[in-house]
C-alpha cells in the first residue's frame, strides 16, 4: 500500500507533471488559451509560469514573494486586498484553502470569478488516512487539536498542526452558487491502470485529497 501511495501521490509533487495535470482537467471545462487565469497562493511560481504560457493572461498572487519563476504577472497581496480591473475565467486554489480563513475570503473570491467561470480547488480530505502536509498517517483521525499538535511535535515535524481541513459538504454549503465536479479519482485511474478495477467509492475514499472544479452558475 505504501508503494502504491508513493507512486500515485508523492510523484505528483513534480511541478511540471502537476501543471500538465491541472491543464488537462481545465481543458475539459474551458478553452484555456482564451482564459484570464488567477493563481491564489502561487508559491514558487513554477505552476503559474507554465500556465501563463498556455492561457490568454495569467496572474499570480501571494502574501509573500517566494517566486523562483517570475515570468508572469504577480502581486504581493492577499485575496482580500487584490483589486483586479477585470474578473477571471479561471481561479486556481491549489492546496491553499486549508491555510487561510476561507469563509471570510469567499466573498472576495466569488467577486473575481466571471459568470460561467470556474474555480479549481485541490485540498486534503479531513478523513483521509494519509496526510500530505506533515506525512503523518491517521493524524486526521485524532480527536481534538491538542492530540494533533502532540503528534506533530513528537514526530519532529513542527510545533503544531495548523491545517484547517474541509469536508465536501462544507465546501458545497459555502460555494452554493456553483456546480461541483470531482476529478481526483479519475486522475488516479489514469495514472495507474490497476486502479481501473477498484470500485469508485473505495478509490474515492483512498484518495488523500479532493480535486474539484466549481462552475459558477
Amino acid at each position: 500500500m505504501a508503494e502504491l501511495y508513493t507512486a500515485t501521490f508523492i510523484r505528483s509533487h513534480d511541478r511540471d507533471l502537476k501543471a500538465e495535470r491541472i491543464l488537462r482537467i481545465l481543458r475539459k471545462y474551458v478553452d484555456i488559451e482564451k482564459c484570464r487565469t488567477l493563481d491564489i497562493g502561487c508559491g514558487d511560481g513554477k505552476i503559474s509560469s507554465i500556465i501563463s504560457k498556455r492561457s490568454l493572461d495569467h496572474t499570480g498572487i501571494d502574501r509573500v514573494d517566494e517566486r523562483k519563476y517570475k515570468d508572469f504577472n504577480f502581486y504581493k497581496t492577499s485575496i482580500k486586498d487584490f483589486k483586479p480591473k477585470e474578473k477571471f475565467d479561471v481561479i486556481l486554489m491549489k492546496s491553499v484553502i486549508e491555510h487561510f480563513d476561507l469563509k471570510k475570503a469567499y466573498p472576495q473570491i466569488d467577486k473575481k470569478v466571471k459568470q460561467g467561470g470556474i474555480i479549481y480547488i485541490s485540498v486534503a480530505k479531513y478523513y483521509s488516512p494519509f496526510d500530505l502536509h506533515y506525512y503523518l498517517p491517521f493524524i486526521y483521525y485524532l480527536p481534538g487539536q491538542r492530540l494533533k499538535d502532540l503528534y506533530v511535535r513528537v514526530s519532529g515535524r513542527g510545533s503544531q498542526f495548523d491545517i484547517r481541513l474541509w469536508s465536501l459538504r462544507e465546501l458545497k454549503r459555502l460555494f452554493k452558487g456553483y456546480e461541483f465536479h470531482q476529478e481526483m479519482y479519475q486522475a488516479m485511474r489514469n495514472k495507474l491502470n490497476v486502479l481501473r478495477f477498484v470500485p469508485k467509492p473505495l478509490l474515492n475514499f483512498l484518495c488523500p485529497s479532493y480535486v474539484l472544479i466549481l462552475k459558477k452558475k
